[in-house]
């Protein structure tokens, strides 16, 4: 048997700014060739001007007031990382990633980690994607498909002033491909071995006959195996007693638990990770929809590693099956932004997100809690 919490959680958003100044809302302002900044000396490159993820004015990249990475789509490729996990893990300074043993893994910025990613916000597009009742940022995380992203934004440090409450350690915004930065159909296949994983995506993008605006469609599916117990050993530094428990009974310091009977960082329920998305553009008007579903197995610990009053183990022991998390999301958004005059921009939104997650625990596991 097993206990479960379960969480369903819609959320509508809308907003409608109006901004009255020479400053508009852009990902990135700069030469009209992206190919001639390698061109330029580096006095020209010192006084090109941008918007960047940590700053809603234009301003040159020294001044702006925070540390901010880039991470590009050629870095992406290059790196060869499995989930977005060791993808920022790779580049981003002073990022810490853990596995956690009681709940989804986490990740945290100097310092800051906790059992929870309520500490930072993880966005598409400019779109807020944390869960709000338990976990924080859950999503997107732990996926073997990264192809539809072009550019991840990483502000190393608080941001709540520009994009609210949870932005205490920093700020994740991934930047999809669209019909501007990509044409044509791709199919990419991946595959792991020893830890085992099976990837493909097919991408196509396209833009409409008159030049204004496009379409961009992704979808990936995936499945992720995991490594075995005897590439993935689980070691203790110290002997278990006869009658420790239904694996580590009479364990040896140095010596691998008896095989447990998941393997490590298997997918959640045995479901296929999945990622959906697709963008129009046209005129004025922005409208995207995103769906994932990820989630992985996770080790509770073997033990408490001390006696409890019921003994070493004995019932509470760790039987391994079915310890996991997963969720589910659907994210939809309309946007709409026009000129008014060269001072003056209007922009509207609408998005509705809908985010389903399971965390699979023992029932002895919340007994012990009850004790």
């Amino acid at each position: 048997m097993a206990g479960r919490l379960l969480a369903f959680c819609p959320r509508f958003f809308f907003i409608a700014v109006l901004i009255y100044s020479g400053q508009v809302f852009a990902e990135e302002v700069a030469p009209e060739k992206e190919a001639d900044l390698f061109d330029m000396p580096i006095e020209q490159l010192m006084e090109i001007e941008v918007v960047s993820t940590a700053t809603l004015t234009k301003a040159k990249p020294r001044l702006v007031p925070a540390a901010v990475t880039t991470i590009t789509e050629e870095q992406i490729q290059a790196s060869g990382a499995r989930s977005l996990f060791e993808l920022l893990d790779i580049y981003v300074p002073n990022l810490q990633w853990w596995r956690n043993h009681w709940e989804a893994d986490n990740m945290g910025l100097r310092g800051i980690l906790s059992d929870r990613d309520d500490k930072y916000l993880l966005l598409v597009n400019g779109r807020v994607m944390n869960e709000r009742t338990h976990f924080g940022a859950l999503s997107e995380r732990d996926l073997v498909l990264l192809k539809d992203i072009h550019h991840i934004n990483i502000v190393r440090g608080p941001g709540s002033a520009l994009y609210g409450p949870g932005a205490v350690s920093m700020v994740i915004d991934i930047i999809t491909h669209n019909a501007e930065t990509f044409q044509g159909t791709e199919i990419i296949g991946r595959l792991g071995a020893v830890e085992e994983f099976y990837s493909t995506e097919v991408k196509h993008g396209r833009k409409f006959k008159d030049g204004d605006g496009g379409i961009f469609a992704y979808g990936g599916i995936g499945k992720y195996n995991g490594a075995d117990a005897h590439n993935a050993p689980q070691i203790f530094g110290f002997d278990f007693p006869e009658g420790a428990g239904l694996l580590q009974d009479g364990t040896k310091a140095g010596e691998p638990l008896l095989s447990p009977s998941v393997n490590d960082g298997d997918d959640h329920r045995n479901l296929p990770p999945l990622k959906f998305y697709t963008e129009i553009t046209k005129g004025n008007w922005d409208i995207w929809g995103r769906y994932t579903r990820g989630g992985k197995q996770f080790v509770w610990p073997t033990t408490f590693l001390a006696p409890w009053p019921y003994g070493w183990g004995g019932s509470l022991a760790l039987p391994y099956e079915d310890c996991t998390y997963g969720y589910q999301q659907a994210t939809g958004y309309i946007g709409y932004n026009k000129e008014l005059n060269e001072q003056t921009e209007l922009d509207l939104a609408f998005s509705y997100d809908m985010f389903d997650f399971e965390r699979r625990v023992h029932t002895w596991m919340l007994e012990a809690y009850a004790l």
